[in-house]
């Protein structure tokens, strides 16, 4: 910023070297500082300034300046600097559980102990989560269907799955399972066989279908089956 030069107060009064004699050309000049001196006491304008305003208002205009220049310099940087933003960083979800199923070897058919059904089959699946998330285990339910109509339902429920500890799907699980159903029908041409869970983190509640070309073939056994660890 460039600063222009104000002329000395000495210099504000000009006279004429040959105007008057020197001794009152001294005369004036003793009179003209002691002018000076008074004015800048009393803080009035030398005679000759031309002026606006007072000397209180230059002194106004400076404070005002020097104000100026200080907010400019922190304006610009100066030596201080800005305050960090803090940085927010999100909590990720919590995944969602993935879940699928397959047969996991042969179907066991089996006379059935429970006189209300004639069958129990040995049905061992294959149960994985994939997507890094946990589930209960609700239902596993085998559905007979004739013609596309439904001739029979049969049901684990979540107390006998509760019972046996097979009830919690842990995050990238692979685990087998062998699960007992008992039935009566011996004339159809579809079975559904479907898992229920529920997510832990969604409370979303979803199914999974076994395949059942998944399982790899069916046997027969004459033995009466009951096991205490299977659901059934």
């Amino acid at each position: 910023m460039s600063v222009r030069r104000l002329p000395t107060l000495v210099n504000s009064v000009s006279v004429a070297a040959d105007s008057r004699p020197k001794h009152e050309d001294k005369a004036m000049t003793q009179h003209h500082r002691t002018a000076q001196t008074r004015c800048l006491e009393d803080n009035r304008p030398l005679l000759g300034e031309r002026t606006h305003g007072s000397a209180r208002d230059g002194k106004a205009v400076m404070k005002g300046l020097l104000t100026l220049l200080a907010a400019a310099s922190i304006g610009c940087g100066g030596s201080t600097s800005p305050s960090p933003i803090p940085v927010v960083v999100a909590t990720p979800a919590p995944a969602a559980a993935a879940i699928t199923a397959t047969g996991n070897g042969s179907l066991v058919l089996h006379p059935s102990l429970n006189r209300t059904f004639g069958i129990a089959m040995e049905t061992p699946i294959r149960v994985r989560e994939t997507g890094g998330g946990t589930a209960d285990w609700n239902f596993a339910r085998m559905a007979f269907f004739r013609n596309n109509v439904e001739i029979e339902r049969v049901e684990v429920d979540a107390d006998v799955i509760r019972t046996f500890g097979a009830t919690r799907i842990a995050a990238n699980s692979n685990t087998a399972y062998n699960v007992l159903f008992r039935f009566n029908s011996d004339n159809f041409d579809r079975i559904d066989l479907t898992l229920g869970f529920s997510d832990l983190s969604t409370g979303r509640q979803f199914t999974a279908l076994v395949p059942f070309n998944s399982f790899t073939d069916v046997n027969l056994s004459l033995t009466p089956l009951f096991r205490s660890t299977d659901p059934r």
